[in-house]
């Protein structure tokens, strides 16, 4: 009976010490070798998660350097997509200001920058993390070029510009209300600022006050 329960525990104690170094992988098959099925207690850690393999050649050459094989691991792919995800938040909640290109509508104070689609997402900068200001714009339609070979001509596009502001007695513009700056001989209206709308472009009344 007493040899029966050593047997018993030494039974046990192999199977905990085996268990306790094992890792289970997140792979069926050999990233190296893709024809073979790997084995469980053939892993390497790769961003947080164990990779199995057939052997411990092919764990070798995935150390040595994994790139060549990370497609040939599908199961991979959500977890890369989510650290990537990850890495462009933390980008942007920590990185320095780089609003450089232009989109309709959208305009970073914290940099003095328009923005693109790319730079604004939540109806934030990607970079400082601040709500863009709408800015207005005329819209104007311009025809296309007459096409006599199709049937249907294409509709006439859009051309945006940036409001103005212009002095109604001096001719002075400027992109802002606030501080604007006159010309030092101008009496500007004595109602108000004598201001008035115009478009960037055409130096007119704006067509549109905003586009979407």
């Amino acid at each position: 009976m007493r040899r029966f329960i050593s047997a018993f525990f030494v039974v046990v104690l192999l199977a905990a010490t085996a268990g306790a170094g094992t890792f289970k992988p997140i792979n069926a098959r050999c990233p190296v070798r893709t024809d073979q099925a790997v084995k469980p207690e053939l892993t390497s850690d790769y961003k947080g998660v164990e990779i199995g393999f057939c052997c411990g050649n092919c764990r070798g050459m995935w150390n040595k350097n994994p790139e060549p094989f990370i497609k040939n691991v599908p199961e991979l792919k959500p977890i890369l997509a989510k650290l990537e995800k990850d890495a462009e938040k933390a980008k942007s909640m920590t990185g320095p200001c780089d609003c450089k290109k232009i989109i309709k509508g959208y305009y970073c104070e914290k940099d003095k920058r328009e923005l693109t689609v790319d730079d604004v997402r939540n109806n934030l900068c990607k970079r400082c993390e601040t709500k863009p200001t709408e800015i207005e714009y005329c819209l104007k339609l311009v025809p296309k070029p007459f096409d006599p070979k199709k049937k249907v001509q294409d509709p006439p596009g859009t051309d945006t510009a940036r409001v103005n502001y212009e002095c109604e007695s001096c001719g002075m513009k400027g992109p802002i209300e606030e501080g604007f700056k006159h010309k030092p001989d101008c009496k500007p209206a004595a109602f108000g600022s004598g201001l008035k709308k115009v478009c960037t472009k055409s130096g007119k009344m704006p067509h549109a006050s905003k586009i979407d």
